[in-house]
């Protein structure tokens, strides 16, 4: 890990004081942590290296809290990845914080995943699917990082691709954001 317990910004910190403002912030302490013991291969994947809990510090790029941030060193560069814990008990529409949350990822074309609560992941990457039928959604979406939606699918080369494969059902596949 990387000067993960560098306490100096605060960011760890702020997670356990948050976690102990009132249950449903300890249950989703506890779920970054059980996601944390059980994934933490998955969720280092590719190189990265846990930087930091985020707390109730705002994400730089997308300006959301977020759960954990990632970094890998690719050459000269950083490349940060987020990870958001939802300590949700049942699937919820992607509407809301929820989806300005998940456009500012998009827009910020920065890895990130989403880890839910055991149980309801397939629920949520059909959430997730429905909001690319909405067709001034997809299209904002595809514009603002094109290259992120070409990775999932080469197929999916325009928002009208994008559109026709929510609304064909087979997206949902694809979804490789959702854990």
């Amino acid at each position: 890990m990387v000067a993960f317990w560098d306490w100096k910004d605060g960011a760890n910190e702020d997670f356990l004081i948050e976690a102990g403002e009132q249950k449903s912030k300890a249950k989703g302490a506890a779920l970054t942590l059980r996601k944390m013991a059980n994934n933490m291969d998955e969720i280092l994947e590719g190189g990265y290296s846990l930087k930091r809990f985020e707390g109730s510090i705002p994400d730089i790029a997308t300006k959301h809290k977020l759960d954990l941030l990632l970094e890998k060193i690719a050459g000269s560069d950083v490349i940060k990845k987020s990870i958001e814990m939802k300590n949700w008990k049942k699937a919820y529409s992607i509407v809301g914080d929820t989806y300005e949350q998940f456009k500012a990822y998009i827009f910020s074309k920065r890895e990130f995943d989403y880890y839910f609560s055991d149980g309801i992941q397939d629920a949520m990457k059909k959430q997730f699917q429905n909001v690319f039928k909405n067709s001034a959604k997809a299209t904002e979406l595809f514009a603002a990082n094109p290259s992120f939606f070409k990775s999932l699918s080469n197929d999916i080369t325009s928002a009208a691709k994008l559109v026709a494969k929510a609304n064909n059902g087979e997206l949902v596949d694809l979804i490789n954001w959702v854990k």
